[in-house]
């Protein structure tokens, strides 16, 4: 596989296009605000602070990754 396909296919598993549900209600299933939702719920309920640091460390590094494959015009 060819690098940018493959690049392609990092972004598309990490950043699919947001998709309508039956209702009309859009769905987005980026691994970023997935993170964020988890975070949400793990602070609601007064989770361990090392597992929600972890997972503000991942959401970083998911948005840098992002902000490369948007920069070189792959998202």
């Amino acid at each position: 596989m060819k690098p940018e396909k493959a690049l392609e296919k990092i972004s598309s598993a990490l950043f699919p296009t947001p998709r309508k549900e039956r209702g009309g209600h859009l769905i987005d299933s980026d691994a970023y605000y997935n993170l964020e939702g988890a975070l949400i719920d793990l602070k609601r309920t007064k989770a361990d602070p090392v597992c929600i640091k972890t997972i503000e460390r991942v959401q970083k590094q998911i948005h840098q990754v992002s902000r490369i494959l948007i920069d070189a015009g792959v998202k």
